[in-house]
């Protein structure tokens, strides 16, 4: 868990924000784009999450929330989320 988690631009992910959960070997990445779905995402994490075969959803962080709970008990699931917004 990185509690101290941020963006380069505040309201924009990109692949560099989130390297780190590149390293890791997952099946699933979950991304909350804040209560209000405001936080957009770059092409590059797409491409990137496409590239390694990784399952990308990208939800408002409440939703990714639940299927974050929903996913982490069948597959090794990250989730990135922005909080605010």
């Amino acid at each position: 868990m990185f509690t101290n988690w941020w963006r380069e631009e505040g309201h924009y992910l990109k692949e560099s924000d989130i390297f780190e959960v590149f390293l890791e070997k997952l099946e699933v990445l979950i991304i909350g784009t804040g209560a209000n779905g405001l936080m957009k995402i770059d092409e590059g994490v797409i491409k990137k999450a496409k590239e390694l075969g990784i399952e990308l959803i990208i939800e408002n962080t409440y939703f990714a929330v639940k299927k974050f709970n929903e996913m982490s008990k069948i597959k090794k699931t990250i989730a990135a989320l922005h909080l605010t917004c």
